[in-house]
């Protein structure tokens, strides 16, 4: 979990969580903890009924956030007179291309094309310098599926008459079918100062990202658990009652460092992340020396076990 801050306006008082995150379990606005509630609670019995932004101010119901379910660009595309265009960051995806669909044209039906033999719901844009632009309006996107590329990759939408741009989303290498989560902030109170916008401090559940490099960081909590397990594992599978108690006396001894490194009275040292200002607890990657000084013991107490049984 890692508390993260947005900032909203009363014009718009949504938050759409950017693909690190998960989901989100409280909310903070003003120092104000807020509920979180789901899709459900709002259609109970005898329940609030559904929230929903107005032009007017709504007083009804208290300070919440609501969630509104996934939505496949960070921004909503305007439903009127807009075409969708792809900017690459990375010349080495040029061929490469993304799916647009489901989604409607400007009539308000559904957009189907041919790829080769197959039939396709939806249509594509392949990647080419400087940008590529679909050749007819799009009025709404149910869904986005990219090939991996080597670099990010830029969704705009541009207006067909004045030919303004406005950025969607944007999309990592490896980030091959998004979805973000949304949230409305029922009453949201008037903001403070010059900016128009109002802080909210949320408690947010990191998203699983497969690690895809060497260089990737592999969250490993506990450096002693792991080669404990290790031992566990190879002592358990070795053959012997002698073995396998070793194998289970292992897996009890990392249990216990998971434990001792959940205590309060012994908190994990911080190790800082790629992403600036991102700190986790016992993060190392494949290349880093705890990990392999893991290894390295792990394969030492391997042998050792292999001679005993």
């Amino acid at each position: 979990w890692q508390k993260v801050v947005f900032q909203i306006t009363k014009a718009r008082p949504y938050i759409t969580l950017p693909r690190e995150f998960a989901r989100v379990i409280n909310l903070d606005v003003r120092r104000f903890p807020i509920r979180m509630q789901n899709e459900f609670y709002e259609l109970l019995e005898a329940g609030v009924g559904l929230r929903g932004f107005t032009e007017c101010q709504d007083w009804c119901g208290s300070l919440e956030g609501y969630e509104r379910g996934v939505f496949p660009t960070m921004v909503d595309l305007t439903p009127a007179n807009q075409l969708l265009r792809v900017y690459l960051t990375d010349p080495r995806d040029i061929g490469l291309r993304m799916l647009v669909g489901p989604c409607l044209d400007q009539n308000g039906n559904a957009v189907y094309s041919q790829d080769g033999a197959n039939s396709v719901n939806g249509f594509y844009l392949s990647f080419d310098q400087p940008f590529t632009t679909s050749n007819f309006i799009v009025t709404s996107i149910g869904g986005i599926q990219k090939d991996a590329t080597y670099g990010d990759v830029l969704l705009y939408q541009v207006d067909a008459t004045t030919g303004e741009q406005v950025l969607l989303s944007r999309y990592a290498p490896d980030e091959l079918n998004p979805a973000y989560r949304r949230y409305f902030i029922n009453r949201l109170p008037c903001a403070c100062g010059t900016t128009g916008t109002v802080p909210i401090l949320a408690m947010a559940k990191l998203e699983f990202i497969p690690a895809n490099r060497d260089t990737d960081f592999l969250i490993i909590g506990n450096i002693p658990a792991l080669i404990e397990e290790f031992k566990a594992i190879r002592w358990g599978g070795a053959g012997g009652s002698v073995c396998r108690r070793a194998g289970g006396r292992g897996r009890g001894s990392a249990n216990g460092h998971h434990a001792r490194r959940d205590s309060p009275e012994s908190p994990s040292e911080p190790i800082w992340g790629a992403v600036p200002g991102v700190v986790a607890y016992g993060l190392v990657t494949a290349s880093s020396p705890a990990f392999k000084k893991g290894k390295s013991e792990s394969k030492v107490n391997w042998n050792a076990g292999k001679n005993a049984c």
